[in-house]
C-alpha cells in the first residue's frame, strides 16, 4: 500500500515508496556507478531494520512492512564505491502510522 495521505499509512499495511540516488548534474558526472542502496526503518529512533529494496525502471522500490501505529523514521544510504563517495540520509518520522 503506498501512502495514501501525505506521510501516513494506514497500520499493518505495507508502505512502498520510490528511491533514486544520483550526482547533481555536471560536464564530467556519470550516476551509472551508484549501487542499489541500503535501506532502514526504525519505529523506536533507535533500533533500525531493512528495508526491502527492488530495483525498478527509475531507481528503486523499497517496501517497509507494515507497522503498529506510531512515527517511522527511514535512513537511505547509497554509495558509489568506484569512486568513493557515499551519501547517508535520515528521516525522522518520515510518514506516520494510524
Amino acid at each position: 500500500m503506498a501512502s495514501s495521505l501525505p506521510h501516513t499509512a494506514p497500520a499493518g499495511e505495507d508502505v512502498t515508496l520510490g528511491v533514486a540516488a544520483g550526482y547533481q548534474a555536471g560536464p564530467t558526472i556519470d550516476a551509472a556507478g551508484v549501487a542499489a542502496p541500503r535501506v532502514e526503518f526504525a519505529t523506536d529512533g533507535e533500533t533500525w531494520q531493512d528495508a526491502v529494496v527492488t530495483e525498478a525502471e527509475q531507481g528503486w522500490t523499497v517496501r517497509v512492512p507494515g507497522q503498529e501505529a506510531g512515527p517511522v523514521s527511514l535512513r537511505v544510504h547509497a554509495a558509489d564505491e568506484a569512486a568513493g563517495n557515499s551519501h547517508t540520509e535520515t528521516l525522522i518520522t518520515a510518514h506516520e502510522v494510524r
